[in-house]
Order: C-alpha cells, then sequence, then structure tokens
C-alpha cells in the first residue's frame, strides 16, 4: 500500500507565507517611501488602488508636498486629464504643497487652483506651458510672490507690456537668459 504525502491546501499556504514576507506587514515609513518614488499620475491612477494601506498613505498630504508632473508623455496613454489629476494631487495637499513642477499642459485656471491651494508653496516650476497667459502668470506670482523662493518658466505665452509680470522679488530676483527661459530666485 502507497502512502501519499500530499500537503493540503493550508499546508501550502503556510508554507508560501513564511517563504515570502508580507508586504503589507512593512513600516509605514518604508512603504511610504516606497510609493514618492512613483510619478504623481501612477500614484493617483494606480497606486492608490492597489490597497487599503496604499489608500491610506496616499491620502496622507505629507505625500503630496511635491508635486512633479513632468515628463509624462513618454509613456502616457492619455487617458486622464492631467489638469484633472494635478488639481486631485494639490487638493490632497490640504495646504501642505511646497513643489510643483508642470510641463506642457498647464493653465491659467490650473495655475489659479495650485496657488489658491498651496498656502506653503516654495517653488513653482512652468515648462512649454504655452496655454498658461501672461496675465493669468502675472495673477499667480502677485498672489504668492512673498512665499515663492523658486519660481521657473518658459515658453509660456508672450507677455505684452500691460501684462505687468515682475521679475523680482524682494532682493530684485534674478533671471537666466542662457535657456531661453526665465528664472526667478526670490529670497
Amino acid at each position: 500500500m502507497k502512502v501519499s504525502s500530499l500537503c493540503t491546501k493550508e499546508d501550502q499556504n503556510k508554507t508560501v507565507m513564511e517563504e515570502y514576507p508580507n508586504w503589507l506587514e512593512m513600516p509605514h515609513e518604508l512603504m511610504t517611501n516606497i510609493l514618492q518614488r512613483l510619478r504623481t499620475a501612477e500614484i493617483l491612477t494606480s497606486a492608490q488602488k492597489v490597497c487599503t494601506a496604499w489608500r491610506t498613505i496616499c491620502k496622507d498630504p505629507m505625500m503630496w508636498q511635491v508635486i512633479d508632473m513632468q515628463n509624462l508623455f513618454d509613456d502616457w496613454d492619455g487617458h486622464y486629464d492631467l489638469q484633472t489629476l494635478t488639481k486631485q494631487a494639490v487638493n490632497l495637499s490640504h495646504g501642505e504643497l511646497i513643489d510643483v513642477s508642470i510641463k506642457y499642459f498647464g493653465t491659467d485656471d490650473l495655475l489659479h487652483h495650485i496657488v489658491q491651494h498651496s498656502s506653503k508653496l516654495k517653488r513653482l516650476s512652468l515648462w512649454c506651458c504655452y496655454d498658461i497667459t501672461g496675465s493669468g502668470l502675472s495673477r499667480a506670482v502677485k498672489r504668492c510672490m512673498e512665499r515663492i523662493k523658486d519660481f521657473q518658466h518658459n515658453s509660456t505665452q508672450n507677455y505684452d507690456d500691460s501684462d505687468d509680470v515682475s521679475s523680482s522679488g524682494s532682493d530684485g530676483g534674478e533671471s537666466s537668459e542662457e535657456d531661453d527661459s526665465d528664472y526667478y530666485d526670490w529670497v
């Protein structure tokens, strides 16, 4: 008579659990660090949907102190509205946003939303945002000039004299012309 040594399903699961640690038991700080390495759009469209633990981490305003919405077009499938995703990230920051970078899709409305909902904003970078007008940029700069320490932009719409975009802060500011962009350092 032959005796079978087959494991039960419970034994198999127990073996798997012993071989591989449960990633949900990782320390909160480690999971946060891992998630912060993803792009903002990836967090909003995918990562926060993985499990309850990741969703909880993604709701933490500290996750949203830096919003980088640049270099999305290399592999972006276009199923999501980048303006909406950026506004969602700004809202998730609950005023804790300190650094935001946008490339190719900024508008006056988005810029207004960022400035209005980001009382701790220190750095603003706008690249190739052709739908931001001079007057929209001027209003945003005037609203947050005291708190912004680093403002960079290039290739927004051409300004006329009535736009009154000031490149100086309390120390007169600095402007770099090397790369056809404007750089302002308000200290």
